[in-house]
């Protein structure tokens, strides 16, 4: 028991070819139940992953690979894991589990729209923990994950949402957590580094009502935009790359 304490699908590869479309789509029409969609970078024989999400039952789960954000903002951090949890009724949290090598203790931060609830403990299961809890902080980093307003229940259309955006710069292996032996899937959206050349490749997922189509249409965006889509009744859920000039 914590004791608590108050603080105020088509497999793509893009790569740089002169006849590579501007805007690429694929809307998946598969069990949303079953099917995840995952953005993968690619440098000669090496794979890493940056974002992956799905429809998850009554929820939506999103999962960040791109840790060299959060190791810059929490130094003493090892063995990240960072998502977030959309669920039906409009629970909404961001998540962000690290070891302190520091403290030696296990940290999970997670983030709601009107406060930022931190546990710790010595257990890698938080069965014995603290919490803290406490508002923004203007100028906090880690605050702007902290949404302004509750989110809506999925029944309460129009539901226009931004997960937010991670940007990287191509030539920056740092940015990634590298495997030769990652399994790219059909599903997967495939971003060849070694075609792109000092570009700023910015990372993100939206989710959409049916009618809302206009707030989230990248096609006349600049630079190159590949995006895929689950749809799950009137609910269009996008995991999107756009590549911009640095």
């Amino acid at each position: 028991m914590c004791n608590a304490r108050s603080i105020p699908a088509v497999s793509h590869t893009l790569k740089f070819q002169s006849n590579l479309p501007t805007f690429w789509r694929h809307v998946v029409d598969l069990n949303p139940f079953l099917h995840i969609m995952k953005i993968v970078v690619k440098r000669k024989n090496r794979y890493a992953k940056v974002l992956k999400v799905n429809f998850y039952g009554k929820r939506i789960i999103g999962e960040l690979v791109l840790f060299q954000f959060f190791k810059e903002q929490i130094p003493n951090g090892q063995n990240f894991h960072i998502h977030f949890i959309y669920f039906e009724d409009g629970n909404y949290h961001f998540s962000i589990k690290y070891f302190d090598s520091t403290t030696i203790e296990y940290v999970e931060r997670r983030t709601y729209y009107n406060h930022v609830s931190t546990r710790k403990s010595t257990e890698k299961n938080f069965k014995n923990c603290t919490v803290e809890k406490r508002d923004r902080i203007p100028g906090e980093m880690l605050d702007m994950f902290m949404m302004e307003e509750p989110m809506k229940p999925w029944k309460d259309i129009p539901i226009i949402h931004n997960f937010g955006l991670l940007s990287a710069n191509s030539d920056v292996d740092k940015n990634f957590e590298w495997s030769e032996n990652l399994k790219i899937k059909d599903s997967d959206i495939v971003i060849d580094l070694d075609f792109y050349s000092n570009k700023n490749i910015n990372f993100a997922a939206a989710i959409y009502s049916d009618g809302s189509e206009q707030y989230f249409d990248l096609s006349k965006a600049p630079g190159t935009v590949v995006e895929k889509i689950i749809k799950k009744g009137n609910l269009n859920l996008k995991l999107y790359a756009l590549i911009l000039e640095n």
